[in-house]
Parts: structure tokens; sequence; C-alpha cells
């Protein structure tokens, strides 16, 4: 099993905190999230991790050697600059691949889980069940935030991105994690890279390649319950600067 971090943005809402670094070198509690999460990859044994860099790219060299760098992150969106991997995958294409965002942090058990949990479907999605409690914490309205989470009894992804048109279509929100199998991702993004000449297609958020899969294969959903944060803004990172870990359920 491999990995991909997705670090290719600017972070600008955190103001003064990414002026000289990546949205991804930013530390909380002590340490970089990107240092945190490498970490926790290498302690599950994932020790073949690809990080897609763009703004202050060299920042990152501090961390590891293995990147690929987008140098139109100004320009486009997740999907862009996942694609960005694909010879890479092609070249361990009977593998299994974890994708993280890079603006996250989590208990090392939630990526543990997403790592050992066995599905017969090519693509699993974690969805965060208590991320009302967080988004409470973090702004005013928590459903104006939030986007459609539905999936079925047979936990099988049915909608996820869309703005909400009732608080029931957030069933869970989406964690920017989700593991998928090499021929599949290499097949969507193959069918991406011919259309990414196109603005709206550029700017694909990664949200609408899972809907796109979910159209086309069933994705598992792999529920769970908190013990993850998200890096947005400034307020975010005041947040969590002003409370211990442990209190966010992090280890």
């Amino acid at each position: 099993m491999k990995a991909i971090i997705l670090a290719a943005g600017t972070g600008s809402r955190l103001e003064h905190l990414t002026t000289d670094k990546p949205k991804c070198l930013v530390e909380l509690w002590h340490e970089p999230l990107l240092k945190r999460q490498l970490r926790q990859l290498n302690s599950l044994g994932i020790k073949d991790t690809l990080v897609i860099t763009g703004f202050k790219s060299e920042a990152i060299l501090e961390y590891t050697n293995n990147i690929v760098i987008n140098t139109e992150y100004d320009s486009s969106n997740m999907v862009f600059s996942l694609a960005k991997s694909i010879d890479w995958i092609k070249k361990h294409a009977d593998e299994e691949f974890i994708v993280l965002y890079a603006d996250i942090a989590y208990h090392t058990d939630t990526l543990k889980e997403l790592i050992k949990h066995k599905s017969s479907f090519p693509l699993t999605v974690l969805g965060n069940l208590k991320w009302q409690e967080l988004w409470e914490m973090r702004m005013e309205n928590p459903y104006d935030d939030a986007e459609s989470f539905i999936y079925n009894d047979q936990l099988t992804l049915t909608n996820i991105g869309n703005k909400l048109t009732s608080q029931s279509q957030a069933m869970a929100q989406f964690m920017g994690m989700f593991k998928v199998e090499a021929t599949v991702l290499i097949e969507q993004l193959q069918l991406f890279i011919n259309e990414s000449h196109d603005f709206s297609v550029k700017n694909m958020y990664m949200t609408s390649l899972l809907q796109k899969l979910a159209n086309q294969y069933f994705v598992d959903v792999l529920l769970i319950d908190g013990r993850w944060i998200e890096l947005d803004t400034l307020a975010d990172y005041t947040l969590y600067s002003t409370q211990n870990r442990l209190f966010f359920g992090l280890d």
C-alpha cells in the first residue's frame, strides 16, 4: 500500500501563517501537519508516500524528497494535483493507495481503520459522524459550510459534495481521506487529464470526482466518530492552538 498527500495549495485563509511556507507546514501542537502525517503513515507500515506540492514546494524537501510539483497550483484544484501523480501510480498498478489532504490531522487509529478496512469495492471513503461538534466550534452556522454526504443502508455512498437543501443530507462529512485501487485511479485520472484543458475540469473538486466514481462503481463508506480536524482559516488555527490535541480526540 502507498500513500499520496495533496499539499499544493497556498493556504491564503491562514494569512500570515503561510506567507513563507505551504499550509501543510503550519505547526499544531509543536509539529507541522505534514510531518505528523508522514510519521503516522510510517508507524502503520506505509513507507512510500508521494507528496504533491505547489506553493513554496522547496520547503517540503526538509521532510521528504518524494515530491511532484503542481506548477499550476494557483489556477487548479485537488483533482488536478492528484493527476500529477499518475506516472508514479502506474509504477505500482497492483497496489492500493491512501489519498490524504495535507491540511488535516487525525488520530492514528482513524488512519489505521482505513488501511485495515476490507471491502469488495474499489474505493472506500471516510465519513465523520461527529462533524457537527467540530463545526459548531469553528463557525456560527455549521450547516452553511457543510456539504452533502449521503449513504444507503449498505453503507454505499450515493451523494457527496453538494450544497445542502436539507440538513438530513449531511449524514456525515467527507474527511479528505480515502482508499482506492490503483487501476480505478489510473483510469479516472487519465480521463481527467484528457479533458483538463477545460478550465472547469481543471478546477474539479475532489468530491466531484468521488461523486463520479459513486455513479460508476460502488463506493464503500467507513464511518468515524470524530478524532479529526481540518485547518482552513486563521480562526481554526486559533481554536486548535488554545486547546490540547486530546480535546479533539487526537493522539
